[in-house]
């Protein structure tokens, strides 16, 4: 049991080690979150003054969606790059 979890601690070890140098190269610098303004359907299709506020849950929550996209595309990206393939489209 003992030399199983020293293996998996090992393996996940060396895949972070990776994983960091894969973003410290010149070529793929990490991008810092930065807070973006995030609307919910019903305020883009009909912007009221008089509609109550979403909570600051919500607000928290589309924040984070926003974010994870904007992560997995550079992720998707920097994939796409490393084996000379278009991204998207």
């Amino acid at each position: 049991m003992g030399e199983r979890k020293a293996n998996v601690e090992s393996a996940l070890s060396t895949a972070l080690a990776r994983f960091r140098k894969l973003f410290a190269e010149e070529l793929l610098k990490p991008t810092s979150l930065t807070p973006v303004p995030v609307y919910s359907i019903q305020e883009q299709q009909h912007h009221r003054l008089s509609a109550p506020q979403e909570s600051f849950w919500h607000i928290c929550i589309a924040w984070m969606r926003y974010h994870t996209i904007q992560i997995q595309w550079d992720i998707e990206r920097t994939v796409a790059r490393l084996l000379h393939r278009r991204w998207g489209g």
